[in-house]
């Protein structure tokens, strides 16, 4: 049942950053809805399945993105591997750990990328560097956060529906 659930939410954020959030960008810079499934699936699933959920988010994004293909795809796993790792020392189950790995991560792999731009000879100039780092990293967090306060009202809507489909 997770599994399903993992991949319907892996979907829908794809198709929710690729078409949705078009019309709600802040300065053209879209929250990264992916890396929000991968870092929970790192967090919250075992290592093997949160290694495929990471690598399958990356892929996504790679797919439905300009970047330079595979570079997301080699990021969120080893994000992945990283939080997974983290996890070995550290309980990250409380809302702002997990908060503050989305911030960390959003910010990890925006830095990560511009260095592929740096090295492929494509210039990108600071203020627009800027501007997506932070924006995008505030933008991530603050959509994720919502995501989570959100949880116990869907969580409510849905026992409310199961119990009225059983009376």
């Amino acid at each position: 049942m997770k599994n399903w659930l993992f991949l319907g939410a892996i979907f829908s954020s794809a198709l929710a950053s690729s078409v949705l959030f078009n019309y709600f960008s802040l300065f053209g810079v879209k929250p990264d809805l992916l890396l929000i499934c991968a870092v929970a699936s790192a967090v919250y699933l075992p290592k093997r399945k949160a290694l495929f959920y990471c690598f399958f988010c990356g892929l996504l994004k790679d797919t439905l993105s300009i970047n330079y293909f595979a570079a997301n795809t080699i990021l969120f796993c080893l994000l992945g591997w990283l939080i997974i790792r983290l996890a070995k020392e550290f309980n990250l189950d409380d809302e702002y750990i997990f908060i503050g790995l989305i911030a960390a991560g959003s910010l990890l792999t925006s830095l990560a990328t511009r260095v592929f731009f740096f090295y492929a000879s494509k210039q990108v100039p600071l203020g627009i560097f800027l501007r997506v780092l932070l924006i995008g990293c505030f933008y991530t967090t603050l959509i994720a956060w919502l995501a989570i306060k959100s949880i116990p009202f869907w969580e409510k809507f849905i026992k409310k529906n199961n119990a009225d489909q059983n009376t």
